[in-house]
């Protein structure tokens, strides 16, 4: 009886040790449908828009904030898409999946300075980082289409054009005025 208690106390405290000493490895932001969200993913898109902008998210942290909110928006918006891609079932061609992942293979490459630097950067081998690529391809084709399709005979009409920004004005933000000013000098 006394070594069913102490194997007994002995699991109780492996298991308590277990539970204190496990640390957090990624959140769950959203959930779409089956589809889950993980805060990496969104860190991982808020990066790539930072690159792409050539905004440098140590240095900016409000802007990189931004982009997350920005790049969390995006990927529940994309998952509710091929959700309706898979209800309508509507696939990516392909050909155009390879092309368009050669593409942006080559842009990542080239803007990490090398194939080092961007399995470095994103902390996987070329060859997930591949796999990633295509999978996210994929989807925004099919998202793509998704809104192409739904988007084709919508028309706007210059006048609910101007009352949409007479309503929204406030929220739209405002563009400074620029001049732009050139000189010609000509010597005789």
């Amino acid at each position: 009886m006394k070594s069913v208690f102490c194997n007994v106390l002995l699991v109780v405290l492996i298991a308590l040790g277990s539970v204190s000493s496990q640390e957090l490895l990624d959140r769950i932001v959203a959930i779409v449908d089956d589809e889950i969200i993980l805060d990496s993913e969104v860190t991982q898109m808020a990066w790539m828009m930072s690159a792409q902008m050539g905004v440098d998210p140590s240095r900016n942290q409000e802007q990189f904030m931004e982009m997350r909110k920005i790049a969390a928006q995006n990927l529940v918006t994309k998952e509710l898409l091929v959700i309706q891609a898979d209800k309508d079932t509507i696939e990516a061609d392909e050909r155009q999946v390879d092309a368009y992942l050669d593409q942006q293979m080559q842009n990542a490459i080239q803007q990490a300075g090398g194939e080092e630097g961007l399995e470095e950067m994103l902390g996987m081998t070329m060859s997930q980082i591949r796999r990633m690529y295509r999978d996210d391809i994929q989807k925004e084709m099919r998202a793509g289409a998704v809104q192409e399709q739904k988007l084709m005979n919508v028309q706007v009409s210059r006048r609910e054009v101007e009352r949409f920004y007479k309503d929204m004005r406030d929220s739209l933000g405002r563009k400074n005025e620029t001049v732009d000013i050139s000189h010609i000098l000509v010597e005789p």
